[in-house]
């Protein structure tokens, strides 16, 4: 299982923040060692945080949010599993994120809480 250091769901610092999730087990510190990785580009992470986006915002608990980039090879589901609200009152949501290329699966989990400026902030 992968995590994820505090990334604010915009499409740049979630294309750094799955960028920096991607790269391979010797290269990352926060990957465990059976772990598969997926190599992404920019455009990657920006479809994978829209998909992640509509998920967070419209997708009930335990519903599956699924995506397929149309000019690359990335596909994606995002499933928020369950909601809270946080010592703030702000609201949060745990989700799986799950990002495939053919031949590869890769596993995000995390939390997502949404900041007063109405973005989400990703946590692992």
């Amino acid at each position: 299982m992968r995590k994820i250091k505090t990334c604010m769901a915009s499409a740049m610092s979630l294309a750094a923040c799955l960028a920096a999730a991607s790269k391979s087990p010797a290269d990352a510190d926060q990957v465990t060692p059976q772990m598969d990785t997926i190599a992404l580009d920019e455009r990657d992470a920006v479809a994978a945080l829209d998909g992640i986006n509509i998920a967070l915002t419209e997708v009930g608990d335990g519903g599956s949010y699924v995506w397929r980039r149309i000019d690359g090879r990335l596909a994606g589901m995002a499933q928020p599993t369950s909601s809270y609200k946080d010592a703030s009152g702000q609201p949060c949501r745990r989700l799986i994120v799950i990002l495939n290329v053919p031949g590869r699966s890769s596993k995000i989990e995390g939390v997502a809480c949404r900041s007063a400026f109405r973005q989400w902030l990703l946590e692992g």
